[in-house]
């Protein structure tokens, strides 16, 4: 009897646990990025501390660890620079504040980008949000999957519900969105990469920082997705997911996802996200 009570505390405690499992989301601060990049290029804290309380000043020290920063929280891309969709959610702008983005785009406008390194450039855009746009938070934000890790999630689902090539091809000629499998599929990327928590439901920030879609951060969108979680609330999760995405969404993300479904055939990851 003891030993069965044991077994049954186990398995409850193991249930819970299993509501809160960390997938492959990650969600971290600016000041944690700069910190670990801080521990990367061997600078000590104290050092770091006086960076923050002098207002990151403008040194190639600084600037590296700033770009460094900036890439840990997925707001940088060597590649096409700053990620608005990203960047956005570092800074809270003062609520009376109606023309923070105007002033941080301007400011944008003017950074000089020939001949300079991404050290620079990511540090200047920094500066920008930084002294335009609001004050920088605490608080984690989501950090995006990069392209290929994205990639290499679509390759992990692909092949943990033994899909096809043939059905691959299907998909990557955008004939998914009433298949089974597709719908297998797509609540286990959502679970799986963040954009839906069985806790809270959809977050859209998370599908907004992620494929860059600005539509899917419009309240439009996201009262749509209300609506239609409590209309399909008494569905099971796999359902409710599929029904959303069929009712508001799938005709944002779908054009993301048929590149995605080409990457893999090809096994090559690259670019696959013109967004970004």
């Amino acid at each position: 009897m003891f030993l069965s009570s044991i077994v049954l505390l186990s398995l409850s405690s193991a249930a819970q646990a299993r509501c809160d499992l960390s997938h492959y989301i990650t969600y971290k601060s600016f000041y944690t990025a700069m910190y670990e990049c801080g521990q990367y290029f061997e600078i000590c804290n104290n050092t770091l501390d006086q960076y923050i309380y002098n207002g990151y000043p403008s040194t190639p020290e600084v600037m590296r660890l700033i770009h460094c920063a900036c890439v840990n929280t997925g707001a940088w891309n060597d590649n096409t620079g700053v990620r608005k969709n990203v960047f956005q959610f570092l800074f809270k702008p003062n609520e009376h504040d109606t023309e923070y983005e105007d002033r941080t785009q301007c400011c944008l406008d003017k950074i000089c980008k020939d001949g300079y390194d991404q050290n620079y450039l990511a540090y200047e855009t920094f500066s920008c949000y930084y002294q335009q746009y609001g004050r920088l938070v605490k608080n984690e934000v989501f950090v995006p999957l990069e392209e290929l890790e994205f990639f290499q999630l679509m390759t992990f689902i692909a092949k943990i519900l033994l899909v096809s090539k043939e059905k691959l091809i299907q998909f990557s000629q955008g004939d998914f969105l009433n298949d089974p499998v597709f719908k297998q599929a797509l609540y286990i990327t959502a679970i799986r990469q963040g954009s839906y928590s069985l806790e809270k439901g959809f977050i859209m920030e998370v599908g907004y920082a992620q494929y860059n879609i600005p539509e899917l951060f419009a309240p439009c969108t996201r009262q749509c997705v209300i609506d239609a979680s409590a209309e399909y609330s008494q569905l099971p999760v796999d359902d409710l997911v599929y029904k959303v995405y069929k009712k508001c969404l799938h005709s944002l993300v779908d054009p993301i996802l048929v590149g995605y479904f080409k990457a893999i055939l090809r096994e090559k990851a690259c670019g696959m996200l013109t967004s970004y």
